[in-house]
């Protein structure tokens, strides 16, 4: 009684319990409780008073208090507007995202392209190049190329001045960085292989590759 009327003038929101324990001589002890236990553990034990040697009587006290009885009503408030503050920023940034993209970003149409759409380069005037079916043919013959050699052509012919770098051939032919020189070699080997049958070249030279047609480098020596 005089414990909970210590804890009264400082109003302590919590609970308390007072167990009284005996243990008599041959060490038996008998407990006593001052309200129900079974929502409190025993290592919580506030104080802890022995009465005795042999024969002993313990006082132990327990205090318990839910977590949210120690926000004051200022304390309430205060988490309150926190929680409303977040809120209102996610909803101020779904705002401002939405005026940034009107005011700043300009949309741009996109055209659907048919994907059945072949990709035909044209090299002379009766020499084509068809990049889906990897054929290359003119008037005279019709030669289908092997994957990479194919590859490596459409990449010769969208690069500036058909020209090609040894490690601009290793990213296009490998992104995963599997490529060596020796299988650019190999690979630019095939590809001359398959133009010479259309009487076109590749040019090696300052670590670079380059694709040109025979008959205009024949013009330019004789002149």
């Amino acid at each position: 009684m005089i414990w909970s009327d210590l804890l009264a003038k400082v109003k302590f929101p919590g609970k308390t319990i007072v167990r009284v324990s005996v243990t008599d001589w041959w060490e038996h002890e008998t407990n006593a409780y001052s309200n129900d236990l079974s929502y409190l553990s025993k290592s919580d034990s506030l104080i802890s008073c022995y009465l005795g040697y042999r024969c002993e009587i313990g006082v132990t006290g327990y205090v318990h208090s839910f977590w949210w009885k120690v926000f004051t009503l200022k304390d309430k408030i205060l988490l309150g507007a926190l929680v409303v503050a977040s809120l209102l920023l996610f909803f101020v940034q779904e705002f401002m995202i939405r005026i940034y993209r009107r005011l700043f970003i300009k949309e741009i149409p996109v055209i659907a392209m048919d994907k059945s759409q072949s990709h035909i380069y044209q090299l002379e005037d009766d020499c084509f190049f068809d990049a889906d079916s990897m054929n290359l043919k003119n008037s005279v013959v019709n030669v289908k190329l092997t994957p990479l050699p194919a590859t490596l052509l459409q990449g010769f012919l969208d690069a500036q001045d058909n020209k090609l770098s040894i490690n601009e051939i290793m990213m296009l032919l490998w992104p995963d960085g599997t490529g060596t020189s020796e299988r650019v070699h190999t690979t630019i080997r095939r590809l001359r292989k398959y133009l010479s049958e259309i009487d076109w070249i590749v040019e090696n030279g300052n670590s670079a590759y380059q694709l040109k047609n025979r008959h205009s480098i024949e013009e330019k020596l004789e002149k």
